[in-house]
Formats: structure tokens, sequence, C-alpha cells
């Protein structure tokens, strides 16, 4: 029978060439399969053109013979394999406009090819998904959407979610709970973590990770990860998001939170002194660990590098979770201890993304000083107030300034705190120099600027017989509010009337706590340098030599 089907294709195709086309062919039965093959298999020549699509991973997961066919047949030379690119968003984008129009493909189409990598089968599903939840309705021949973008984006198709747990109904226990502790991990994940999940050797595990890519089927290699501590392992990836959050979700809440304690610690100990790398990602491993007074700190932490990069927005974004996770912490000690470093934290990361007027700022500022006081820490008093210091004088409201530049300059006496005093002499010179500006610097100069940068902390007059403060000069401004050395280049585009410009850039001002180091008893290595009567340290400059403002 199969060679009276392959001599009739052949009689039609004598007259004009014969493209066969069949769909779908990990659905096929048997006798199609033999069919294809038959056919192929023919050495008369013949004008006909086969052209077969099937889904690797539904002829592996349903062990149809389709695999074993085409890989015998592309060693003989008799058919050739294409893998398909998925979609790209322009053809998403083409897709939606087709099906729901132009707004909808606008609105949807970058969201969609995220969600769905651009893989046709997703793609389809979760626009039907959104229709049958009546998330896209059509009305009087237009599409609108009742959904936002971001429930478009956790959302799995209950189609989806279906053919993928059949996917893994087919694997065996212990490679099932292996891709359930991988799924902890994240999308990509390294053996060195999964192990310790597991409590199996890191060599066992990548043994199994193996044998699970060579099926093509949920994961792939990713590489080698070496960690600080030395630590060599394997890297791993899931082929699709949605099979890591399928994985995910089927956990139990208890089994969930155990993994993500081991795979924290384990990741914590392998980065050591480097886990401000890991930070946002240790962060969720201990947070969703319930072990809130951990994620709290690497909250912190993670904040201090977006303070770093210039992230403003997402420093906010962690100290916003760590505040939300304090209720969880039961000792209030401990409690109020880590709501003092997260407010102390935030205070520089709004002021730098906000600005002084932000009411936020100041009221951050105020709850760090009251929990500095309840906890008896002078120490980390000073901090709040030099915080709140900056936001008065960057409002202009230069005598509140000079009111707290003289409780920063008692508590500094008090302490004995040498270092620092220097700076709340300075700021105190400054509020009560600013609090009565001289006439040439008044609102009604065009010299004068519309609000005056918080962290240009210079004297309106030198002391006599001596140099400028610091600020006198762009250089000496490289020099932070305690003593902290601190980039030019922190200081953009805002300057003092008449002064040079400085280096263009920006930082995040105030400075953390964390950032607040000691003022330096050595001049600068230049043969210009030159004390000034704050004791800051800084090359000389005409205007320090003259003290001409």
């Amino acid at each position: 029978m199969l060679r009276e089907m392959a001599e009739a294709l052949e009689a039609l195709a004598t007259e004009r060439p014969l493209v066969l086309l069949l769909e779908d062919l990990h659905w096929s039965d048997p006798s199609t399969l033999d069919l294809v093959s038959a056919v192929a298999r023919r050495r008369e020549p013949a004008r006909l053109l086969v052209i077969a699509t099937y889904r690797p991973l539904d002829a592996i997961v349903r062990g149809h013979p389709l695999r074993a066919v085409a890989s015998e047949l592309a060693l003989h030379g008799a058919c050739e394999e294409l893998a398909l690119e998925p979609l790209g968003a322009d053809h998403v984008g083409r897709y939606l406009a087709a099906r729901c129009g132009d707004e909808v493909s606008a609105r949807l189409r970058e969201t969609i090819h995220r969600r769905t990598d651009g893989l046709p089968l997703f793609m389809v599903n979760v626009v039907d998904a959104l229709i049958r939840q009546d998330l896209l309705v059509e009305r009087a021949g237009r599409w609108t959407m009742n959904v936002d973008e971001t429930e478009v984006e956790t959302a799995v198709p209950e189609s989806l979610r279906q053919m993928i747990e059949q996917q893994l109904a087919g694997l065996e226990s212990r490679d099932l709970r292996l891709l359930e502790a991988a799924s902890v991990a994240g999308t990509a994940f390294s053996t060195a973590a999964l192990a310790a999940a597991l409590g199996e050797a890191v060599e066992i595990v990548e043994d199994r990770c193996e044998a699970l890519t060579r099926r093509e089927q949920f994961i792939r290699a990713g590489g080698v990860e070496d960690w600080p501590d030395g630590t060599l392992a394997a890297g791993y990836r899931f082929r699709h998001v949605l099979y890591q959050q399928v994985l995910y979700e089927r956990l139990p809440a208890a089994r969930r939170a155990s993994l993500h304690l081991q795979i924290g610690e384990r990741e914590e100990a392998g980065f050591s002194a480097q886990a401000g790398e890991r930070a946002a990602v240790l962060a969720v491993h201990f947070e969703r660990a319930r072990a809130a007074a951990r994620s709290i700190r690497y909250r912190c932490l993670a904040a201090e590098h977006a303070l770093q990069r210039c992230a403003f927005p997402e420093a906010i974004e962690h100290l916003t979770r760590a505040r939300d996770s304090l209720d969880r912490v039961p000792d209030v000690d401990e409690r109020l201890g880590l709501e003092l470093d997260v407010l102390t934290t935030l205070g520089p990361a709004l002021y730098s993304a906000r600005g002084p007027g932000e009411p936020e700022v100041e009221t951050v500022y105020l709850r760090a000083r009251e929990l500095a006081e309840r906890l008896g820490e002078p120490a980390r008093i000073y901090p709040a107030l030099f915080g709140l210091w900056y936001v008065e004088y960057g409002r202009g409201h230069y005598a509140a300034a000079r009111a707290l530049g003289e409780s920063l300059l008692a508590l500094a006496q008090q302490e004995g705190d040498t270092g620092r005093l220097p700076r709340t002499a300075a700021s105190t010179r400054n509020g009560w120099s600013r609090s009565r500006p001289p006439r040439e610097l008044a609102p009604t100069s065009p010299r004068a600027p519309r609000s005056w940068p918080a962290w240009t902390c210079w004297p309106i007059r030198p002391a006599p017989g001596s140099t400028s403060c610091t600020g006198c000069s762009p250089r000496s401004r490289s020099r932070g509010p305690s003593g902290a050395a601190w980039p030019a280049s922190a200081f953009s585009r805002r300057r003092r009337p008449g002064s040079a410009r400085s280096t263009s850039g920006s930082r995040a001002w105030p400075p953390s706590p964390r950032s607040i180091a000691m003022p330096s008893s050595r001049p600068r290595s230049s043969a210009s340098a030159a004390s000034c009567s704050c004791g800051a340290t800084g090359p000389r400059t005409p205007s320090h030599a003259s003290g001409a403002r």
C-alpha cells in the first residue's frame, strides 16, 4: 500500500511540480509516518517536495517515533531539518493587529512577546486566554482591553498550564524534584545551589541536569559559574519562564520556603565578602523563606549598590520593600534598629530622586532621629540631623538650618568626635551666613539661583587670617558633609554663582551613613595643597588665597 501511495504522488508530479504540506506531524498516526518515510527513501526522480512541521517537545513527551524517523532520514541525506526561530516583536504585533486591531497591538505587543519569548503556540494561547476571560473584548467591531499589562506578564493560561503539567507527568520523581528546586533558584540557576537544596553532591546534580538537557525539554546549558569561594559549577536555565513558573507554583508553601532558605544560605556562603553583588537575589530568597531580618539587611545593601549607580528609583523600591517587611521581625529592639538602617539609607535616595521639597524626605529623617534617640545611640543621631540640615538648607530655611547645625556641633562636642567637629562648625557658620544673605546674593539679584544646592556648604566669609572653608572652590567641594571623600563629579550643574564649573555627573546626596568616613588629616599630594580653617584640605585656589566670594 505504501508503494502505491508513493507512485500516485509521483504520477501527480509528472505534469507540474507538487508540494505536499503536512502540519503538526507530532500528532500523526504511525501509517502517516510510514508514508513520509517511504516517499523520502524512493530513489526515482520526481518533482515532489514534502514539507512537514512538528514540535520536537511534543514528540519527546509523547514518545512519538517521529524523532527517530527524522534522525534516520537526515543521517542518509533523505531530509533536511530546519529549526524555526521564535517570532520577533514585530511579528507578534502583526498577529495582534490582524486579530485584535492596532490599538491592542500597540499596547500588548512588547508584553506578550516578553511573556511568550515569541513562541507561536504560547502566543496564541495567551491571547485566547485573555479573550475567554473577557480581558480583551470586541464591541461594535472595536477591541478594547480590560486588563493592565502587568497582569499579562504574570498570568499563565490554563491550557498552557495543563500542557506543561502533562509534560511533567512523564518525568521520574527525582527529576521532578530537581526541577522544582531549580524553579526556586530562578530562571537561571547553578548546580551548586541546587545541590545544597537537594542535599546531594554537585557532580550527581550536574549529571541529572545534563540528562534533562539532552531531552531538549525543560532546561538548557547556561555556561559555567565560578563563585568567589572557589566553587566551580555548571549553570543551566529554563527553556521558557512558563516552565519555571508552573513548577514553582505547584510547590507546597512550607517546602518552597525551606528551599529558598537553603539556596539563599548556600549563595550567601559562596559569595561571602562579595555577597553585595547578589544582594537583591539574596533579599528575595530570605524574604520568601520568612527570614525577615536577613532580607531587610540585604535590601539595604542592594539599595546602597543602586545608589552607587545613581539608580534612585531602584534603591527606593528596595527600601520600600524592606519597610514593608519590618512587621515580621519579632524582636522589638532588632526591628527598631533595622528600621533605622532602612530610613538612613532611604533619606539620601529620596532626596536625590525628589529633592528637598518632598515632604516624605523630612518625614524619613524625623523618624530616623526619633529612633536613634529612642535606641540611645548618639552616633546614629548625627546622620539624621545632617539629613534634616540638608532638607532645611535646600528649602532655603536658613535659620532652621543654623539651629540644626548648632545641634550637630553640640552633639559632636558632647561625643568628643573631633573628626566631625570641623564639618559641623562649617554647617553652623553656613546656616548663620545664609540666614543673613549679602546684598549681592539677595533674591532680587539676577545671579542668585532659585534654590541653593543642599550640598554646597561654604561660608560667606572666611575666618580672619585663614583660608576659606570647604566649598570655596569646586575641587574642595569634593569632600562630603562629615569628612567623607566625595568625587567632584558628585556636584552636577548646580554650582556657586561665579565659581568655576564642576565636573558633570551625579551622585546620591546626602551620602548614605555607611559611606561617611572620618576626615583625612593628610593633605592631598599636591604642591598647592592648603588646609582650611575648618580642617578640610584641598588645593589652594585664587578664591582661597584672596578670601574673595
